[in-house]
């Protein structure tokens, strides 16, 4: 569940076991002036990341509703605003701007822009969620007849094999910051494996982002700490990006109007 900043809205979700009422599994609006509440959306699926713009007039999630049956179902960014009807779906991995190949992450976070005309979500490569049969059995045998792992290094590898293997769930579970212009409908990506790290401007309101990449200089970190980086300028209308200063040793910043 989730409230509106002002307090005047409380949305949840519901979800029951499979086979029991339809329509149950959804998102729900709760107006605490009268208590009255209206169900926004529903049907059989996963409902998640409830967020509200700073007014409380409109509320963002993901969803997997529209593909809940299949056997990899993928979310969806759906938005609601007030006096407009049903929550509408924003954004798809077949959405223009979604990088091929990519899906919406189901772990994204969802977040307005502070003027609302934004809306900030995480995408992510499709990934092969199927577990490991192996590593099953693994489990299940003794100590002594489990096969050896052998972890194995490379001399140019960026990090050294401690810092891989302390670091492989947090990479392996990356995700990538995206947007959508709620007026135009228009979808950028903005964070990618080149430069994953991408703070918009302004709070979200600003026409530019600041983008931040660490990859070149992740080999030289073992004996140049705390390392160098590039930065990038982001363009959050076109989505494109440009290099503004590279191998530097400090954290660079957008100023508070990002201009």
């Amino acid at each position: 569940f989730q409230f509106s900043q002002d307090g005047r809205r409380l949305a949840w979700t519901t979800s029951v076991k499979t086979g029991m009422e339809s329509g149950a599994d959804g998102v729900s609006l709760t107006d605490l002036s009268n208590l009255r509440t209206t169900q926004l959306i529903s049907g059989p699926g996963n409902y998640r990341s409830l967020t509200f713009d700073e007014s409380g007039e409109s509320l963002g999630f993901i969803s997997d509703r529209d593909t809940y049956e299949k056997k990899k179902p993928n979310y969806s960014v759906y938005y609601w605003k007030a006096g407009k009807g049903a929550p509408k779906a924003v954004a798809t991995e077949a959405t223009n701007g979604i990088t091929d190949g990519w899906e919406i992450s189901p772990t994204s976070g969802i977040t307005f822009s502070k003027n609302g005309r934004r809306l900030f979500f995480n995408t992510a490569p499709h990934r092969d969620e199927d577990e490991d049969p192996t590593e099953a059995d693994d489990e299940e045998m003794p100590d002594e007849e489990k096969p050896v792992k052998v972890d194995i290094w490379h001399w140019q590898d960026p990090w050294l094999q401690p810092m891989q293997l302390l670091r492989a769930a947090q990479e392996r579970n990356r995700t990538y910051r995206a947007v959508v212009d709620l007026k135009s409908g228009k979808v950028n990506q903005l964070a990618d494996p080149l430069v994953p790290q991408v703070t918009a401007g302004e709070e979200g309101n600003a026409r530019f982002a600041l983008g931040v990449s660490d990859l070149p200089y992740r080999r030289s970190i073992s004996w140049d700490y705390p390392g160098r980086k590039d930065a990038y300028l982001v363009d959050l209308v076109t989505g494109k990006s440009e290099t503004l200063l590279e191998g530097i040793d400090s954290n660079p910043s957008l100023s508070p109007q990002a201009q």
